[in-house]
């Protein structure tokens, strides 16, 4: 399971809908708004396949694979989620390119960033209202690896968090990589590594 979530996001909006407000009353959208549409299909486009799409969730792309048909291992992993950064951060520099609008709201979508979260365990598939949701204490466990204090430890903006079952799963390694403790409530402690996605 993969998350592909957007750092900065719930703020961004917030900024926007407070500058722009006078915009919503009048039933359009600010300029930000629709550029924002270019960052989920940006993510979209990069991660399936080799994985398939759950579902948005807001400022997330939650997607999967089954294990017979992910055929990414070690090094192949971590060139596909660098790839899909790189992709995000190019559609960054053309949403601030093609910006009509230059108030500090709309601006600060600039500083917008993107974080990985990959856990590999069981999970099912059940029909819900017509749509298809995955369920199981493991996707659980991979939407709460989201919440973690990776930036204040490492100082990485943009990285990509691996269970240790993903790790083994994948075989990741990376000489940047870091190994962290992670405790969730009704989880335990959870054996993780980080590594950052920013070659600068």
């Amino acid at each position: 399971m993969i998350l592909a979530d957007i750092s900065g996001y719930t703020g961004f909006l917030a900024a926007v809908d407070d500058a722009h407000g006078a915009d919503f009353a009048a039933g359009a959208l600010p300029p930000a708004y629709p550029l924002m549409k270019t960052f989920l299909d940006s993510i979209v486009g990069s991660l399936t396949p080799p994985f398939t799409l759950a579902k948005l969730e807001g400022d997330a792309v939650f997607a999967y694979a089954d294990d017979a048909d992910l055929t990414l291992r070690g090094e192949e992993v971590t060139a596909c989620l660098r790839a899909c950064y790189a992709n995000f951060r190019e559609h960054l520099r053309r949403t601030e390119d093609g910006l009509t609008c230059t108030c500090d709201a709309c601006s600060s979508g600039a500083r917008l960033d993107l974080k990985f979260i990959l856990h590999h365990g069981s999970y099912v598939a059940q029909t819900i209202a017509g749509a298809t949701e995955l369920l199981g204490p493991n996707v659980t466990t991979a939407h709460r690896m989201l919440k973690n204090d990776v930036v204040a430890t490492t100082g990485w903006p943009a990285y990509a968090l691996f269970s240790q079952s993903a790790v083994d799963h994948l075989g990741v390694s990376d000489d940047r990589a870091m190994v962290l403790e992670l405790e969730y409530e009704h989880i335990g402690p959870l054996s993780a590594l980080v590594l950052p996605l920013d070659e600068g």
